[in-house]
């Protein structure tokens, strides 16, 4: 095919339309921002502006500033006055404008380049767009805001501020005459730069032509006899085009792995679905992106063409049914099902109604909020911020959004409708700047937040935004404490920052540097043939860092990002035989792992001896989670089992009924395990209040008294209850949520206490019980302060009943509101009594008062941070920096280079810096707005060995997972680790750690369902050895029901529970058991104490215990 001619100068200054559409749109975003302000100032003089209201408002003002403008174009008209023709120095820096536009147009990447080339090229608008790219019009139009927001950033870098290029490119946006009025006497002197920037002109447009027929466009570099000597260049990876359909950089696909189709159907009631809004997302996509949407055909089919290499959920939403997800990882060549052939099965009807109101800090309704599943669309909220929708049955993993207010995720277990109001508050911004090592800025780059304290299953939603050109990010959050990381392409991930997001604030310009990393190449073998669909993991020794990939049908892989050092390898679900150790360098050849398959545990899901399907399988162990599905005939397999104890439950919501095994695998084994759903006994009933009114939404919970046994229910609109997926054999105890999520607050009995029932086995049944409950709708309400009496907005308020105990940990459910502007909270709806509240900033400043229910003006005056800084000395791997307080969490540090910084709350803590091999650790007790300085040296290293033994026999004990981490005294500290990295005992129980952080260290060796857990505190000296011997206790499957609780790292009791055979014997929390039955246990840890206890047969059971200082003897009477 002959190449056309290049375009003549006439024909390049006639396709300067496009730079003159595109100057507009940059230009003409003033006037917009203008608009908004004065409808926002105009709302200010209205009670309750509705978004109607704004729409109105807009249109008014724009047809106002239209009137305007007409009447100032026609006054300046008649008075006009020729205008001075622009000096050389003027043109000249309009010319250098323009080059610098098409010259940033160049080096947009792709696809944000094509968009903006059909757009302001071709004039074409965001549907056409859409369906020349095959792409939905709201991601066109992200894309096009994208590329514009890149640009103006960009232009106001090299060019002076946004003023001063605006002014620079105002003649672009004329619709008459040519870009520029080139005065004759000025032409001669501005021949040589006007020549240059046509032919930028005309390089940037062949580009675009070749970018849209021929595949990615070449690398266009544009000379000038003014080089950009300030502007940084930008690295990205080599040969990298975009990804087709996607949000993602294309380094984020694995390489060597093909994209794949993804498509299949819709189906309901065994028949194909039409009009079913199918999405796709992917793992790590930018929070703003919008999810790919297909609608089904009329035969139930959709098709999203072919989609990266990347792990995607595929979810299908119909009004009036519970929406369905399938989760794939497109990495996978074996993945099932195949991504081109999906079925989408939409649950019949609404099994569990979710309802409520999403609220912002001042109760107000916040209207078109979206309240949705993870992975797929929702409900929207109406005027009055209310929704509604429907939900599978079981644990639900929801986002909450909406414009201008930071995103929350929370987790709901489901047993039936469910009224839940979700409070929002404003949103705050996290910026910063993507570099390497060399300070270069790093674009395409993944940048993602998480809250610094872990909390419970309400928390801002995870951010994630892409990098542009100059390496810069903005990430739109929920105020708070945030993690943030960067990983990109060709690198490792960044250190961690730590930033407190503030609304109205700018936070703290954060530099994440990516470090150099290495890209490993193999083959996954098995006898001499090659394994497809290997989940090869890189698991780093030193930090505990893990990166996968999957093998692919030639049995090779290639992982990506890889920190140069020692690594472990997994292959899951096969078992890695060699090598044991790998050193990831630049220059390392390929490995080939010969692998092994590992143990599979299958059989068939039953109920009453008949197969039943759907029936989620989960084998769960110190290694995590292996999840199955039974298929139509109620078989299921659960692959790549590790060596150990295994707890496999099988649960079906539709039957209602549960069962739980225990299975030891000592090798590769294969073993058949049919599950009959056993545990089926129920408890239905009835909740009502004072007045015998049926309360719905409430939450029930039955407990066996032996504490092992729970089933729940949320009560319908005529209080019926139904806890199902009970095991029997035990007397069961409820407890009432009114709020409807499980909290540390249940609800009073309205007389006397509440009804227990007794269930025989797992076949038994409670009919018609009655429950009567307390209703108490008090309200405690104040202000939250800082030391100057202002007030704090935003700040999260929590309360619980001054009874319990006095700390409040992040991973309780609690009521919980937030500050509005002023300050000012609310928790309605209270039990009486007296309440302790606890108040925490965005900033991390807390302060705790007591009110009693009722209250109006409780003042909580918040305590100023303390900052610890400090450097870190002599560490061969850069550490991680967590400060911990007993049930308070922890609070993760910033690290940058050798040095640290943690923001805390005043009080004693515990700062650990250390990865898995050194480290070191400190207690301090910081007062408000200290800022204390402490240097933490790295101990060095020495040999750790040891041997796990039965308590009980003496016989050694295989196949148990053994960690190392420091401590003082006997607190220890906390760190990231990872199972693949660490020791397990062998045959001869036998464990050793040729690198363990020396120092005061606590040896903690994992239980699980075959044995407790075991633990000693020891010291290793550096660059020496020691050996030490673990005593852990075999479980029986017993559950003996003393009622004593150990947590602590002693044999000190915790906790006594109510009416329990310890309660009734006289046990006291704070009781240090010294033996039981006459045999002494102080040497074993609380996992190994509890174990003993449980396993003990019926009848008496005799302890022996010090309070005070001084022993005394008890004997306990357990159940049979």
């Amino acid at each position: 095919m002959m190449k056309p001619a290049p375009p003549t100068l006439d024909e390049t200054l006639a396709q300067t339309e496009w730079v003159r559409r595109l100057a507009r749109s940059l230009v003409s975003d003033a006037d917009a921002d203008d608009l908004a302000q004065d409808a926002w100032e105009a709302s200010l003089s209205v009670d309750d502006p509705s978004r109607g209201w704004f729409a109105g408002a807009l249109r008014n003002l724009a047809a106002f500033r239209h009137r305007t403008t007409a009447r100032r174009v026609r006054r300046d008209a008649a008075t006009e006055r020729p205008e001075p023709e622009p000096t050389p120095d003027v043109v000249m820096e309009r010319l250098e404008a323009q080059r610098q536009l098409t010259t940033l147009v160049s080096a947009l990447p792709e696809p944000t380049r094509t968009v903006l080339y059909l757009r302001y090229f071709e004039g074409l608008d965001a549907t056409a767009i859409g369906q020349r790219l095959q792409l939905p019009p709201g991601t066109v139009r992200w894309r096009l805001k994208q590329g514009l927001d890149v640009l103006r950033a960009q232009l106001d870098e090299r060019l002076g501020g946004r003023e001063r290029w605006s002014a620079l490119l105002l003649p672009l946006t004329k619709l008459d005459g040519p870009p520029l009025h080139l005065a004759g006497v000025a032409f001669m002197k501005l021949k040589k730069l006007f020549a240059v920037t046509v032919a930028a002109l005309l390089l940037v447009a062949a580009a675009f032509v070749l970018r849209c027929s021929s595949g990615p466009a070449p690398t266009v570099t544009v000379i000038t006899s003014k080089p950009d000597v300030a502007a940084p260049v930008a690295r990205r990876v080599a040969n990298a085009p975009e990804l087709p359909n996607s949000p993602l950089p294309a380094w984020r696909a694995q390489a060597g792995a093909p994209s794949r189709r993804v498509a299949g159907r819709v189906m309901l009631d065994g028949a194909p679905l039409e009009g079913a809004v199918v999405t796709l997302t992917i793992d790590e996509q930018p929070s703003e992106a919008p999810p790919q949407q297909r609608v089904s055909a009329n035969d139930g089919t959709f098709d999203f063409g072919v989609q990266p290499a990347a792990s995607v959920g595929v979810g299908a939403f119909v009004d009036g049914h519970a929406p369905t997800v399938v989760e794939l990882d497109l990495r996978n060549p074996e993945a099932q099902p195949p991504p081109d052939a999906l079925e989408l099965v939409v649950p019949s009807g609404c099994p569990a109604l979710l309802t409520g109101r999403v609220l912002d800090s001042g109760s107000g309704p916040v209207s078109d909020a979206t309240v949705r599943p993870a992975r797929t669309i929702g409900a929207q909220t109406d005027a009055q911020g209310s929704y509604a929708l429907c939900l599978p049955l079981g644990e639900n993993e929801l986002v909450v959004e909406a414009a201008s207010y930071g995103a929350m995720s929370m987790r709901l277990t489901l047993q039936g409708p469910l009224q839940r109001d979700v409070v929002l508050t404003p949103a705050a911004v996290i910026e910063g700047v993507v570099v390497d090592a060399a300070e270069r800025p790093v674009a395409d780059a993944i940048v993602s937040s998480r809250q610094r304290m872990w909390q419970n299953n309400d928390m801002a939603r995870p951010g994630f935004a892409r990098s542009d050109v100059m390496g810069r990010f903005s990430l739109s959050v929920a105020p708070g404490d945030y993690r943030v990381q960067a990983t990109a392409g060709g690198s490792s991930s960044s250190t961690i920052q730590v930033v407190s997001a503030m609304v109205g604030e700018p936070s703290r310009k954060l530099v994440l540097v990516v470090k150099p990393a290495v890209r490993i190449r193999g083959i996954v073998s098995s006898d001499g043939k090659p394994v497809p669909g290997a989940r090869v993991t890189a698991h780093t020794v030193a930090t505990g860092r893990a990166v996968d990939a999957f093998s692919q049908n030639d049995g090779r892989f290639v992982i990506d990002g890889v920190p140069p050092g020692e690594l472990v390898f997994t292959a899951e679900p096969w078992a890695v035989d060699q090598p044991r150790r790998y050193v990831a360098k630049a220059d390392a050849p390929e490995v080939t792992l010969q692998v092994k398959r590992m143990a599979v545990v299958r059989g068939v899901v039953t109920r009453d001896k008949k197969p039943v399907a759907g029936a989620k399988v989960t084998a769960k162990s110190m290694w995590g989670d292996v999840k199955a599905v039974s298929d139509a005939n109620g078989r299921y397999a659960l692959e790549g089992l590790n060596k150990g104890g295994h707890q496999v439950m099988a649960n079906s919501e539709a039957e209602g009924a549960f069962v739980l095994e225990t299975v030891s695998i000592k090798g590769r084994e294969q073993v058949e395990l049919d599950l009959e759903l056993s545990s089926a006994a129920f408890v239905d009933g009835t909740l009502v209040d004072e007045k015998n009114q049926p309360i719905e939404g409430a939450r029930v919970v039955w407990t066996g008294a032996r504490q092992d046994d729970e089933g729940t229910a949320t009560t319908d609109a005529k209080g019926h209850f139904h806890a199902a997926q009970l095991t029997g054999g035990d007397t069961y105890a409820p407890q009432v949520y009114l709020s409807g999520q499980v909290s540390a607050v249940g609800a009073k009995p309205a007389n006397g206490a509440f009804p227990k029932v007794k269930l025989a086995d797992g076949h038994s049944k409670a009919e018609n019980v009655r429950l009567q409950v307390k209703v108490e709708k008090l309200t405690l309400s104040g202000r939250v302060v800082d030391l100057q009496g202002n007030p704090v907005a935003d700040a999260k308020v929590r309360a619980k009943p001054a009874s319990h105990e006095n700390t409040f940990s992040p991973y309780e459910a609690l009521p919980q509101v937030f500050t509005d502007a002023q300050g000012r909270f609310t928790f309605e709806a209270l039990q009486s009594g007296t309440w302790s509240v606890q108040a925490r900033s965005a900033r991390g400043e807390e302060a705790m008062a007591k009110g009693e229910a009722g209250a109006r003006e409780l003042v909580i005056t918040l305590r100023p941070t303390a900052t610890v800084e400090g450097k870190l000395v002599g560490y061969a791997n850069t550490p991680v920096v967590y400060a911990s307080r007993g049930s308070g969490g922890f609070v993760s540090g910033q690290v940058t280079g050798e040095t640290f910084r943690l923001v805390l709350a005043a009080g004693e803590w515990t700062i650990t810096a250390m990865d898995n091999l050194e480290g070191d650790i400190k207690k301090v007790t910081l007062k408000d707005g200290e800022a204390r300085e402490l240097t933490f040296q790295s101990h060095g290293t020495g040999k750790l060995t040891g041997r796990l033994i039965d308590f009980e026999s003496g016989q050694p004990v295989p196949n148990v997972m053994c960690r190392t981490i420091l401590a003082v005294g006997s607190t220890p500290g906390i760190t990231n680790w990872d199972s693949a990295s660490v020791p397990m005992s062998d045959e001869e129980g036998r464990f050793v750690f040729e690198s363990a952080p020396a120092g005061h260290v606590l040896v903690a060796c994992l239980g699980d369902e075959v044995q407790s857990g075991g633990s000693a505190f020891v010291d290793l000296p550096r660059g020496g050895a020691l050996n030490v011997t673990i005593k852990v206790v075999l479980r029986t499957g017993r559950a003996s029901g003393h009622g004593i609780g150990i947590y602590d790292l002693s044999t000190k009791i915790s906790e006594v529970l109510p009416d329990s055979p310890a309660a009734k014997a006289g046990l006291q929390a704070g009781d240090v058991l010294l033996a039981i039955d006459g045999r002494p246990v102080t040497e074993l840890d609380p996992d190994s104490a509890s174990a003993l206890l449980d396993n003990h047969a019926p009848g008496a059971m005799s302890l022996s215990v010090q309070r005070a200082g001084a022993p005394i003897n008890v004997t306990l009477t357990l159940p049979r």
